[in-house]
């Protein structure tokens, strides 16, 4: 099985550095980032697009769909990790998201602890696992996810450490492979059991982009 990872192209808010809002869609950039991501993908066999039902997400997803002629099915396991609601739509330098991020980073090692309503590295990693079941279980040969870049650093680390994925091994591994807008992953599972990472953050697609982005996102967690 070939499993192919989208991260959704350039939100309004990637380009405003605020704290993402489900609903919040793409910028003109991220439009055409779309568009690229879509006509790159055009010459793959896709047999399933699935996508986060997040806008951004969804809307990326929709020009794949166009280029590759499938379907788009939504599903909740590809959202993004949940911050929580009082920090959504912030300025990510805003000091009370600042603090409230690392409030929840000086905790993140604790099941037991949890600021507000959002999801804890615990609640992130089940989902992660529970979304590799579902993938495994699929009997297709090349899957095609959209989804968020948080997420997608926790799915392939639960890849490569399996349920026994520890907070450390986890941000070590966000804080080193960095995922751009509308790049391209790719993973292989082979023998119904191995996990290779194929391909990291290909932007090939998107290079002619480069000098109009209006800023490289920075890692996940905003330190």
């Amino acid at each position: 099985m070939h499993v192919y990872f989208v991260r959704h192209a350039e939100s309004q808010y990637n380009a405003l550095d605020r704290h993402q809002v489900a609903s919040i869609g793409l910028s003109e950039l991220g439009i055409k980032q779309a568009e690229d991501v879509g006509q790159r993908l055009s010459t793959k066999k896709i047999d399933v697009i699935m996508s986060s039902p997040y806008e951004r997400a969804r809307q990326t997803a929709e020009f794949v769909s166009a280029a590759v002629q499938k379907p788009v099915e939504l599903n909740a396991l590809l959202t993004e990790i949940k911050r929580p609601s009082v920090i959504e739509g912030r300025q990510h330098d805003d000091p009370e998201a600042v603090r409230i991020r690392r409030t929840i980073l000086d905790n993140f090692h604790d099941p037991a602890w949890r600021y507000a309503d959002e999801e804890t590295f615990f609640d992130v990693k089940d989902r992660a696992v529970r979304c590799i079941e579902f993938i495994t279980c699929l009997d297709k040969g090349n899957v095609l996810l959209v989804t968020h870049g948080g997420t997608m650093g926790m799915i392939i680390a639960v890849m490569l450490h399996g349920k026994e994925l520890e907070v450390r091994d986890f941000l070590k591994l966000q804080d080193f492979l960095h995922a751009d807008n509308a790049s391209i992953t790719l993973c292989d599972y082979t023998n119904g059991k191995t996990w290779k990472l194929i391909t990291w953050n290909d932007c090939a697609h998107l290079e002619c982009l480069a000098d109009f982005s209006p800023m490289r996102n920075k890692t996940q967690w905003h330190l």
